[in-house]
């Protein structure tokens, strides 16, 4: 076996799994990476199993003795314990050693068509100053608010969003080192940064820093419309607490070739995930306009003159929008004119009820749910979060 920082792996991808306790849910990524489709010739796969310091003897045999049949496989197991941000900066690290890696926490999945995408995607964007990551899920739902997230499809496979992968990511070393050096000049200060106070205030979570370094130097991650892995979210480990159904996405299961678009013809989202192009669409500059499509008031944080929202607010309406055609952004652009989206002057006063969800807003985001099951899940939601707090 070739030592891990040998020449030919500079010409190599590598699969890293980032690992901690748990055995059977190690064993079915591996499983899975294991039964994917690679090319059949020409071409070694590296595989790198990295086990955080738990003690677990059965996880260490297990990972050591497994079969790896596409390239070389290298297992380090670590003496001390790192926790999860720091075990993810340890093996993006490791992007130094290869053409380029692909992460995969230990709870996911991916597709057996997930190679040809990821391997297609790092090629094409890895010069690209703007691209900082290529995520190998779709993001179906606005994670921060639990609300449906409808990217615009202009004819790419993918889009460009401020949103940071974790659920199987990749880089190449340009894209980590350019987070590395930055981290080391950052003074820590999240206030400072225009970013979802949600996800600043994670304690655990590597990921946070990334995307303060998003935000921060206006980077974005590749994300496809196809999801390359699925979540299972599962309990008893760091990675997850188990529950969360909404993170099992629709799996690609069928080769493909895709379509990448060079990254300013994209359709781009920030980390609130709007749509970027929508400052232009209105003529108006992010110095002046604040966007809060989900109801969130996220706008309070950084006031500017003009709001756009689906709320409705006591201020001045300079025009307003049908909330009709999806994505969101649609009916901004084609200018359909109706209720439901309002650019309001916030500088002028008007008397008006404030509704942070209209009905309009309800019944578009909603969109075909079953009332039934609506009530039914607020009761099992009730349930569970009462049982929470007496737990405590």
């Amino acid at each position: 076996m070739n030592e891990i920082g040998c020449a030919a792996n500079k010409e190599r991808l590598a699969l890293i799994i980032v690992g901690y306790s748990r055995i059977k849910e190690t064993k079915r990524l591996l499983d899975s990476l294991e039964s994917a489709f690679y090319p059949e010739e020409g071409e070694s796969i590296q595989l790198v199993i990295s086990i955080d310091a738990s003690g677990n003897k059965d996880l260490y045999s297990m990972v050591e003795s497994y079969q790896w049949n596409h390239g070389d496989k290298y297992v380090i197991i670590h003496s001390e314990r790192l926790g999860l941000k720091d075990h993810v900066f340890y093996c993006g690290n490791l992007s130094k050693y290869f053409k380029g890696i692909v992460v995969f926490e230990d709870d996911v999945y991916a597709s057996p068509y997930f190679y040809s995408y990821v391997s297609s995607a790092l090629d094409f964007y890895k010069d690209d100053q703007r691209v900082a990551g290529i995520s190998l899920y779709t993001a179906p739902i606005n994670a921060l608010y639990s609300l449906p997230f409808d990217p615009l499809n202009i004819g790419s496979d993918v889009y460009a969003y401020q949103d940071v992968a974790s659920w199987g990511e990749a880089f190449n070393y340009r894209m980590w080192a350019e987070f590395s050096e930055w981290m080391q000049k950052w003074d820590g200060d999240f206030d400072i940064i225009d970013m979802p106070e949600a996800i600043s205030s994670w304690s655990r979570a590597w990921s946070k820093y990334y995307y303060a370094f998003l935000v921060s130097k206006n980077k974005y991650f590749i994300y496809p419309f196809l999801s390359l892995t699925s979540n299972f979210n599962d309990s008893a480990g760091e990675h997850g607490e188990g529950g969360n159904k909404w993170t099992s996405f629709s799996l690609l299961y069928g080769q493909r070739n895709f379509v990448f678009l060079p990254f300013k013809s994209l359709s781009k989202y920030d980390v609130y995930c709007h749509n970027v192009d929508i400052y232009n669409w209105l003529d108006m500059s992010k110095n002046v306009l604040n966007i809060d499509l989900y109801g969130t008031e996220s706008y309070k944080r950084f006031p500017k003159k003009y709001l756009l929202t689906t709320s409705i607010l006591p201020y001045k309406i300079v025009s307003s929008f049908a909330l009709t055609m999806r994505p969101m952004e649609l009916n901004i652009l084609l200018k359909k004119n109706g209720e439901g989206i309002y650019l309001y002057d916030t500088s002028i006063y008007e008397s008006r009820k404030k509704v942070l969800f209209t009905d309009e807003y309800l019944s578009f985001q909603l969109k075909g749910f079953n009332p039934k099951l609506l009530f039914q899940y607020i009761k099992h939601f009730l349930k569970y979060y009462i049982k929470a707090k007496i737990c405590r």
